[in-house]
């Protein structure tokens, strides 16, 4: 009996993980499509406008799994933050941008900002470096709190760039004020929707050097992007997460995180 319950459990972690692999491979297949949504132009044509998540359900094997892609230039790099400014600003801005997610974000989840290396000065490279579990937070709480709590945050932008075209206003301000003055990236916030990049830029009246530091921060397209993926099973809940990091000229790094 011990044997075939055994054999069963190992089967439907089996089918769990293939599920998992399998969303994931649909999310990295589909990424351009999952991430847009239809529209029609002034002019009446169907065009594709981009978005900074979808959330969707499948069923595979007979099991339920549920998914969430997210456009990460959508949110704050915390790295690029911590770059620009310091451990307090970094905190504060965490503190904001969690509440405006998941206002009740404390009660789940601890922030205790612990970044890499031997002095405290490498990158943080993983949620376990922003975020401790409450006391009372389930392992699937946590998970859930975790990605409630970073819908505006990321660690894996590679330079830290933010997609004007599907980051909130709030967040896009806060990226724009650590490099420029508010009337610039009041601007730019304005203009986002109906021009690009360089046409926003060459309006400007900022200096060459500002310029090229606006152009470097600044994208109009997903680079990377992640998965939450969950699958419900009478042996208890699984989470991933799934992070696909651009790293330029065409390279990427994934990682993937469970709870």
């Amino acid at each position: 009996m011990s044997q075939a319950i055994a054999a069963r459990e190992a089967e439907a972690a089996l089918r769990t993980r293939w599920g998992l692999l399998s969303i994931t491979e649909i999310g990295r297949a589909a990424r351009s499509n999952l991430l847009t949504r239809r529209d029609t132009d002034d002019a009446g044509k169907e065009i594709r406008v981009p978005i900074p998540s979808r959330r969707w359900q499948i069923e595979l094997s007979g099991q339920k799994f549920e998914a969430v892609i997210q456009d990460e230039n959508a949110k704050i790099n915390l790295n690029f933050w911590l770059a620009n400014t310091n451990e307090s600003s970094t905190g504060n801005m965490i503190r904001r941008h969690a509440a405006a997610e998941l206002p009740s974000w404390q009660e789940r989840l601890q922030l205790e900002l612990a970044p890499g290396g031997t002095d405290g000065s490498g990158p943080l490279r993983s949620w376990g470096q922003v975020f401790r579990p409450q006391p009372v937070s389930a392992r699937t709480e946590h998970a859930d709190a975790v990605r409630l709590a970073t819908g505006r945050l990321t660690l894996w932008t590679g330079r830290g760039a933010i997609n004007i075209r599907t980051a909130d206003e709030d967040v896009l301000l806060d990226c724009l004020r650590l490099v420029t003055g508010g009337r610039e990236a009041s601007t730019i916030v304005r203009r986002r929707q109906e021009a690009d990049i360089n046409e926003i830029l060459a309006d400007l009246d900022v200096t060459d050097r500002k310029r090229d530091t606006l152009r470097r921060l600044l994208t109009d397209h997903c680079e990377s992007y992640s998965l939450w993926l969950r699958c419900r099973s009478r042996s208890g809940d699984t989470t991933w997460f799934v992070v696909n990091e651009s790293l330029g000229a065409g390279a990427s790094r994934t990682r993937t995180f469970s709870w």
